[in-house]
């Protein structure tokens, strides 16, 4: 299950194309989840990083077809850890709508240069 069907049309740069951004992308998915949190519970992003500490834990499996897949949990604790941030609330629901707005806004464009391939 999920090997490539033969290597006279498996995509090879393809693949590579895939799993190269993929530290970039995690990285931009923090920074737009963070931005679109805040934005939900209607407090500035400097606010918001004082206030409430985002934490995640990502484990990266290298599929038989020679693709990564990333599962990831998060946390969302207060700056002195505990389990809800003071004066700010935020529901599993607003975590879940700031996960699907920072996805939308994530992408790579790589290999720079003339031909590019975006990932998102």
């Amino acid at each position: 299950m999920g090997a490539r069907l033969c290597d006279e049309f498996y995509d090879f740069s393809g693949a590579v194309i895939w799993n190269a951004p993929s530290t970039k992308l995690r990285q931009r998915t923090t920074i737009y989840l963070r931005r679109a949190l805040a934005k939900i519970v209607e407090v500035t992003a400097k606010e918001s990083s004082a206030q409430v500490r985002l934490s995640h834990v990502e484990i990266i499996e290298y599929r038989r077809r020679g693709i990564t897949h990333l599962q990831v949990v998060v946390r969302i604790n207060d700056s002195r850890e505990m389990a809800l941030a003071q004066g700010i609330f935020i529901t599993a629901e607003q975590v879940a709508l700031a996960l699907r707005i920072a996805e939308a806004m994530v992408k790579v464009c790589i290999p720079p240069g003339e031909m590019t391939h975006t990932v998102a």
